[in-house]
């Protein structure tokens, strides 16, 4: 609801103050889902999970850092997004190398990721001969993705009992 309701505050009341609002969300759930991947998904302590995920993180922050200006801007932004893409790609396939069925929900999410960041970086490109644009696609297919992702959570995500 939070990612929902920050995304409406800053598309409908665009400023520095409300992109926080649509930025915060965002990040909280990509980084705390990280984090249930690595302790529900794949039974890691909290100790292993840490490192795991403050070594995946700084990876894919300098993977993103390393992405050229002619390609952030060549896709009109989206290259920001490669980190939780990246997680949704990488543990998805480690969760379902383990067995755990969660893992292809991440997989498909990552799928549907893909499409969502194609609607947004098409969107300048289609609006002078669609004026609606192909953004409303991007909100479309991330929420698609949010509900896969929950759906993992709900069926998969039940904690382990000790010893498990």
């Amino acid at each position: 609801m939070a990612i929902g309701i920050g995304s409406t505050l800053f598309h409908t009341f665009a400023s520095k103050g409300t992109i926080w609002a649509d930025i915060f969300p965002i990040a909280g759930f990509t980084l705390a889902y990280t984090l249930f991947n690595l302790r529900r998904f794949l039974g890691m302590d909290w100790g292993k999970a840490i490192l795991v995920f403050a070594a995946f993180y700084i990876v894919a922050g300098l993977i993103t850092y390393a992405v050229p200006d002619w390609l952030r801007q060549a896709s009109n932004g989206t290259t920001g997004y490669l980190p939780p893409f990246l997680a949704l790609a990488f543990f998805g396939a480690w969760v379902s190398a383990t067995g755990n069925r969660a893992g292809w929900y991440n997989l498909t999410g990552s799928a549907i990721f893909v499409v969502s960041v194609i609607c947004r970086m098409i969107d300048p490109l289609v609006c002078a001969s669609f004026p609606l644009g192909t953004h409303f696609l991007w909100h479309v297919f991330n929420g698609l993705m949010l509900a896969m992702l929950l759906a993992a959570t709900a069926r998969f995500g039940k904690a382990r009992a000790v010893g498990q």
